[in-house]
């Protein structure tokens, strides 16, 4: 029994995305601690919510890893054939994400000089948000993801928690409550997945069978339900827009990359979810803002520049979640007849075109939100355009390390570069970090890295085998 526990705990040391990040940890955790031998705080680089915000970051990572790699494990026919074949693996996946969501606060608590406790609370509720998100990506989820960053984008918001990290003892009930709610969240997402059947819409869908539609096919406007429909009238195309694309020849390059493009998508139209994005955003800002009283609601200017600053990294994370799907299918898709090279240059070309168009529609949307209240008057016509530059580096960058993982096929590598693709687009981090932006650096690091990672991927992907 134990060596059968065993084994089980070892794959979560065999995927590449798992290794990259106990590297990672490991790294940081070595330079952390030379940095306190030499310096004995790590305030005089970066500020305490900084260094809160990255221990969050990894923290929160890796234990949605391991409830994605859990669910790949579940979502199996194993798990109906084999007698106890669930519950060794329920038990691993809960210790894991539990040494995950303790682990990495106590390893930098001494190093990092943070509250215990609070972090660790606001660990857990991020992670089970996140995990109940992997559990099921439906629109519903999407929703209460979207209200959930609405909410701690306030000011109000910010310094409350600020104050529970400061002094936990004067918010014990809070941290009590904040642990209760995301046990009790990830206790759901346990029993949902003790029961997870093929029938159930949370299965992996590259499990063919019969009740189970083809990746290929395209669902009508009127299915799911009543969220699902409301978001495909917005940004998705309607079956009779869909099905003459598949009745005409595909006689040039770019038609079949349009194909490609719907194929992959299934219906959605990028640039509309790009858009979407936005809009969601804004206006569970503005719901969550007449949850406060008038003393402490933000103004509508003021809400403009969140909605700008977090629609960045839409389109990596909107991108990722199309092709992580398709992976699966490329090796069925490379049996049809084309040669390797147009192949690959055709399925390159429609990831483009979906990233830059879902980038497109979130920046476009967000800037217009900018120009309607007048946050842009102040800054002149030099600042303007660097701050573009440094947006669409960050995108070469982040679309750059999407593709070059993509060949691997691995979901939880591509939730784990979903992240760090979106921390490429956030201005934030490094404005927050060294107090200005250095454009002269960064945008050319960015542009000639991103380019060079993506013609090296492209060449990668000529030899990758697809079996």
């Amino acid at each position: 029994m134990i060596s059968l526990y065993a084994r089980i705990a070892g794959n979560y040391f065999k995927p590449l995305a798992f290794r990259i990040a106990y590297c990672l940890i490991a790294l940081v955790a070595l330079l952390a601690a030379w940095r306190q031998a030499v310096a004995h705080d790590l305030s005089d680089l970066f500020p305490p919510p900084v260094l809160g915000f990255f221990v969050f970051l990894a923290t929160v990572i890796l234990a949605d890893m391991g409830i994605l790699y859990l669910k790949e494990q579940i979502a199996t026919w194993q798990s109906s054939l084999v007698p106890h074949y669930r519950r060794p693996h329920l038990i691993v996946g809960a210790v894991f994400v539990a040494i995950a969501l303790c682990g990495i606060p106590v390893l930098v608590n001494e190093i990092v000089r943070l509250e215990l406790f609070p972090l660790i609370a606001l660990c857990a509720v991020g992670a089970s948000l996140a995990g109940w998100l992997m559990y099921d990506p439906s629109i519903k989820t999407l929703l209460i993801f979207f209200a959930a960053l609405a909410f701690v984008c306030f000011p109000e918001v910010q310094h409350r928690l600020s104050l529970m990290m400061a002094y936990p003892v004067a918010y014990i009930r809070l941290i009590a409550l904040l642990l209760a709610g995301s046990i009790a969240l990830f206790g759901w997402i346990w029993w949902q997945l003790a029961r997870l059947r093929e029938d159930m819409p949370q299965y992996r869908t590259i499990v063919p069978g019969s009740k189970h539609r083809a990746m290929t096919e395209v669902r009508g406007a009127a299915q799911g339900g009543a969220l699902d429909i409301m978001a495909g009238l917005i940004a998705r195309y309607p079956g009779w827009r869909i099905s003459p694309r598949y009745g005409d020849p595909l006689d040039s390059f770019l038609a079949r990359v349009s194909h490609r493009r719907v194929v992959t998508a299934g219906g959605w139209i990028p640039w509309r979810l790009g858009v979407l994005w936005s809009l969601a955003l804004l206006l569970m800002l503005i719901c969550i803002n007449f949850a406060f009283d008038a003393n402490h609601r933000m103004k509508f200017a003021d809400i403009a520049p969140i909605v700008f600053v977090v629609s960045m990294p839409a389109a990596p994370i909107i991108t990722s979640s199309l092709w992580m799907r398709r992976a699966s299918m490329l090796p069925y898709e490379m049996t049809l007849p084309a040669s390797r090279r147009s192949f690959i240059r055709e399925t390159m070309a429609s990831l483009v075109w979906d990233y830059l168009s879902c980038w497109a529609g979130a920046y476009v949307s967000s800037l217009a939100l900018l120009f309607a209240t007048s946050q842009l008057g102040h800054d002149g016509l030099f600042e303007i355009l660097a701050w573009n530059a440094f947006f669409f580096s960050g995108q070469v960058a982040a679309l750059s390390i999407i593709a070059w993982t993509l060949r691997f096929r691995s979901s939880t590598l591509s939730i784990f570069i979903m992240v760090v693709g979106s921390a490429l687009t956030l201005p934030i981090l490094v404005g927050i970090a060294h107090g200005r932006l250095n454009y002269g650096l960064t945008i050319p690091i960015y542009l000639i890295g991103g380019f060079a990672v993506l013609f090296d991927a492209y060449r990668r992907w000529l030899r990758v085998n697809f079996e």
